[in-house]
């Protein structure tokens, strides 16, 4: 896990970058997390093409760090942003609540946003994906 500072959808630049918002003391916010682990596994075509971000806003990258690991969550790119519900990216993306999931395009645009459990994220990837093909 890092801290997410000086990163920004433009450090993946080429990729559609999927992000999910969560804490560790969100329950609703455990499940969309470990199914965000499957969807390389899922997903082999996206392969070098689609990154998976975890935002953790707990108010210490400790706990975060912790959680992820007593999960086995690594699959994803685990970042945590100081500052939680002030920080400059939660602010910048109008996190309203979590989980939050963003998926952005290649080309820097959000293809959609909104909780995890009701986007069907395989088809917006896929559909930003073929976007990208344009």
């Amino acid at each position: 896990m890092t801290a997410a500072r000086g990163r920004n959808c433009r450090t993946f630049g080429g990729k559609v970058v999927v992000v999910d918002v969560w804490a560790t003391w969100c329950g609703p916010c455990q499940e969309p997390m470990a199914r965000l682990q499957t969807y390389g596994d899922a997903h082999p075509e996206w392969k070098d093409k689609v990154i998976l971000i975890s935002v953790s806003i707990d108010d210490e990258m400790n706990t975060a760090k912790q959680h992820l690991k007593k999960r086995g969550w690594t699959k994803s790119v685990n970042t945590w942003v100081s500052g939680a519900w002030g920080s400059a990216a939660i602010k910048a993306y109008r996190v309203r609540g979590i989980p939050t999931c963003y998926v952005i395009g290649v080309d820097g645009k959000i293809a959609g946003a909104e909780h995890p459990g009701a986007m069907r994220l395989a088809d917006v990837v896929n559909g930003a994906l073929a976007q990208a093909k344009k």
